[in-house]
């Protein structure tokens, strides 16, 4: 089955309205410069049906539960099979980088394309429930 990745952000901020909207988080704000910069990032999550913080984690390829944990508030004692409710917003930690005085996406999330996949199946199935990005130093 021939497959092949792509990075979601642009084709997020294609779309109208946008899924992601990129803004400074006022707790920590970070500016981007011309020189390299690199920041760190949270994507609001929510799925239409109940999952779990592992399935998120396999979606978005998060490796630490850690940091998914910090991100939410949630205490270390949280296992990774605690149960999300329906339109639950989880917040997702992701890398950005600054870009000609933008902040943008690191190349995450990254989407592996199936075969017979459309844009529509990609935005019902994955696109649709990302609420928001905030960066931050």
């Amino acid at each position: 089955m021939e497959t092949s990745r792509f990075t979601l952000l642009p084709l997020l901020l294609s779309s109208s309205p946008p899924l992601l909207l990129l803004r400074t988080s006022s707790a920590s704000p970070h500016k981007c410069s011309d020189s390299p910069s690199t920041c760190r990032s949270l994507v609001g999550y929510s799925s239409k049906n109940a999952t779990t913080l592992h399935n998120i984690q396999t979606l978005f390829a998060i490796k630490n539960l850690r940091s998914t944990l910090a991100a939410n508030n949630l205490p270390l004692s949280t296992t990774r099979d605690q149960p999300v409710n329906p339109n639950q917003v989880i917040r997702i930690p992701i890398p950005c980088s600054c870009s000609n005085g933008t902040g943008v996406s690191n190349r995450v999330p990254v989407y592996t394309v199936k075969k017979d996949d459309g844009l529509s199946f990609i935005a019902t199935e994955f696109l649709v429930h990302v609420k928001f990005f905030y960066m931050r130093q």
